[in-house]
């Protein structure tokens, strides 16, 4: 009788079919963020050649699209054990490895585990670390606690100013003081375009120009112009 599931795919030519043990997911959706096509596929990249040359056979990487937080890229998730990584760079790759094959976790690019709640998450950073996820992201949150300059805040006719440590986001800065033009729809992810900059001509003219990646995502930015 013949079986209306479908046959297993075919070995790859010239290895044995082996059923993965671990399987690497990294985005490498470059049409929705230039980030995760440059950044992401040398990752892969990477991956595949130092899998090969460990000869890590149950150990499967795949290329996938959008899976969120472009500003992290390279993002990589592995499965089983459903934790995400973030920042990881092509040279991170070797040490990443090493570490999945000994059954532990990266914790300085770790974002998180799928199927854990938010407070599981902070808790088993907390435990595995001794640290808080505060102090792993306060130098982008917060900026440095020293230098601070003046940001000029224009809206509605009106004006604010406001002392901002350097390092800080501007995003941040804004919407702690109720500016109501700063919205972060995507929680400065740089993915909805409501924050942007307008720049003079001087100092856009020293700028590469945009992407089309780039120009995509502000079509519709209120306020947008030429610059």
């Amino acid at each position: 009788m013949q079986s209306d599931s479908l046959p297993p795919p075919d070995p790859l030519e010239g290895e044995e079919r082996v059923v993965a043990r671990m399987q690497i997911l990294v985005c490498i959706h470059g049409q929705r963020d230039e980030r995760c096509g440059t950044i992401g596929t040398a990752v892969y990249d990477q991956l595949k050649e130092e899998i090969k040359q460990r000869g890590l056979a149950g150990v499967r990487v795949n290329g996938v699209s959008h899976i969120g937080g472009h500003k992290y890229a390279g993002n990589v998730i592995v499965w089983p054990s459903g934790d995400w990584y973030g920042m990881v760079h092509p040279e991170n790759v070797p040490e990443l490895l090493s570490a999945l094959e000994r059954g532990e976790v990266l914790w300085k690019f770790w974002r998180g585990r799928a199927g854990l709640t938010k407070e599981e998450q902070i808790e088993m950073y907390r435990r595995a670390t001794g640290g808080s996820v505060e102090q792993k992201e306060g130098a982008s949150k917060n900026g440095s606690q020293g230098e601070s300059i003046t940001v000029t805040y224009l809206f509605s006719g009106q004006s604010k100013d406001v002392s901002v440590p350097l390092g800080k986001r501007l995003m941040d800065v804004g919407q702690e003081n109720h500016i109501p033009t700063i919205e972060g729809q995507c929680g400065g992810n740089l993915e909805c375009a409501t924050c942007h900059v307008i720049l003079d001509d001087e100092h856009y003219n020293r700028l590469q120009p945009p992407s089309e990646q780039e120009l995509d995502m502000i079509e519709y930015a209120p306020g947008r112009c030429d610059t």
